[in-house]
């Protein structure tokens, strides 16, 4: 089964000593839900922008990418361009059930519980972190976005998918649905930055059927 990429542009509270988190993308198909319900597991591309304010991160970034790319796994990439950290890998796509199988091999997964499709850390996060602790005691990834947009395309008609409290196309939502057709897609943005936010403190997700 074709798995298309999942591009997530991840926001943190503090990724990198120095580095402060910009935005979040999501791009997911109905066909990564399909095999995450199935019970199979999908893989999904993040890609995370971070911007770097000083000297710090730039000169330790040999340093932090030796450390981290190991645990974003095989194809994973980090560059340093201007004033920004890109990294992007791959995340599974998994139900509830099957989170905890995957929580020690990646530091992130979508997961998926009834019709809740969740962005969520895991385990393997904490030894990453101890390694960067290794390089500088500041450091820390925490996948806790204050900025993020799920893109959801359709691979055939009648996949509905909603938000709470989420805009599309600049209009806030308090409740959001959309039923798309073969090929269609709609971007789901939640601001999280905001302490008036919901996902001030809840991870995003979205609602899909």
């Amino acid at each position: 089964m074709s798995i298309r990429n999942l591009v997530l542009s991840v926001a943190t509270v503090a990724l990198f000593a120095g580095c402060s988190p910009e935005s979040v993308d999501i791009e997911v198909s109905s066909s990564d839900i399909a095999a995450a319900r199935a019970g199979s597991v999908g893989y999904a591309q993040v890609k995370a922008v971070y911007s770097c304010s000083g000297d710090d991160a730039k000169s330790k970034f040999p340093s932090i990418k030796k450390t981290t790319l190991p645990y974003l796994g095989a194809g994973s990439k980090m560059v340093l361009k201007d004033d920004n950290i890109i990294a992007t890998f791959k995340v599974p796509v998994v139900s509830s059930a099957n989170f905890n199988s995957i929580a020690n091999k990646a530091v992130a997964a979508l997961v998926l519980d009834g019709e809740k499709l969740t962005f969520k850390s895991t385990s393997y996060l904490k030894s990453l972190n101890r390694e960067l602790n290794s390089i500088d005691s500041s450091m820390e990834a925490d996948f806790k976005a204050k900025h993020m947009t799920f893109s959801v395309s359709s691979d055939s008609d009648g996949f509905e998918v909603g938000a709470i409290a989420a805009f599309v196309d600049s209009k806030a939502y308090l409740n959001y649905t959309a039923k798309l057709a073969n090929g269609e897609s709609t971007d789901i943005d939640f601001r999280c930055s905001s302490e008036e936010s919901v996902y001030h403190t809840l991870d995003p997700f979205i609602i899909v059927k």
